[in-house]
């Protein structure tokens, strides 16, 4: 299997992210409203997936789950918490989403959701590619899930002009921006608009609703400033669920939820 980019951090990505309280807050959010669109027992494909936190989490609910990734060894440990875990299944597959997909995916479909989460498609130039792409393996009126990190995060740019960080501060503005992996590895990253996702998908998908994530939380290096402070957490947690949602505020989240309805014209 080719090596990506990922590998060199997987072995640590749960300590570091997946479970962080902060993390484990966000992904509960994006459940509430993914599991809004599962009604009953439903085949979800899983695009960059990880360490298989979420592909664990809709099988136990259940569903059944292909979950792929760039990365080998994120799939590793995936498999492994696959094999601890009750009820759908979950299978896993190498697939980078700016590539043709995999046969053993496309072979798994049709799928009733496509779930990305935390990021997964800001690294996909090409979406139009990506929406012929799952077009092809979606059943009847299947729903598409992106978590896609925002230009504009408007706690990134506080916190850090506030540590004087303009490194930092600053990095999602660049005219090519760059994300640097804990290992130091690069690989360059894309922002698009709610409404560059929907055309560069197509006619065939239809926004149904989005949803900020995290706009008075930290991004994920600030994570542990916030979790010495339970009560700078606790009214982070409270402004995110009141003020969250209120424009322009629900502009400026560090990730927006996007839900897409896919209903073929016939």
């Amino acid at each position: 299997m080719t090596p990506s980019a990922f590998d060199g951090v997987a072995a640590g990505y749960d300590d570091r992210f997946s479970h962080q309280e902060i993390a484990k807050f966000l992904r509960a959010k994006v459940h509430r409203v993914a599991a809004q669109s599962l009604l009953g027992p439903s085949r979800v494909l899983e695009v960059g997936c990880g360490t298989g936190v979420d592909a664990r989490r809709f099988a136990a609910n259940g569903h059944a789950v292909m979950a792929t990734d760039p990365s080998p060894a994120m799939l590793e440990i995936t498999a492994h918490k696959a094999a601890g875990t009750r009820g759908g299944a979950i299978e896993t597959a190498v697939w980078d989403a700016s590539t043709p997909m995999p046969m053993a995916v496309q072979n798994g479909g049709p799928y009733d959701m496509v779930f990305s989460n935390f990021g997964a498609m800001n690294c996909v130039r090409d979406l139009s590619h990506f929406g012929q792409q799952i077009a092809q393996v979606m059943g009847g009126e299947g729903v598409v899930v992106l978590v896609l990190m925002n230009r504009w995060c408007g706690m990134e740019l506080l916190l850090n002009l506030l540590l004087r960080n303009t490194t930092n501060m600053l990095r999602r503005l660049k005219r090519a921006p760059v994300a640097t992996l804990e290992d130091g590895s690069r690989l360059p990253i894309w922002f698009p608009s709610v409404r560059a996702v929907r055309k560069a998908l197509g006619p065939d998908f239809t926004v149904r609703t989005r949803v900020p994530i995290g706009v008075f939380l930290p991004p994920s290096e600030l994570y542990g400033s916030f979790q010495k402070r339970p009560r700078l957490l606790r009214l982070a947690k409270g402004l995110d669920g009141t003020l969250g949602a209120v424009w322009p505020l629900s502009r400026l989240a560090d990730h927006t939820l996007i839900a897409l309805r896919y209903c073929p014209a016939t």
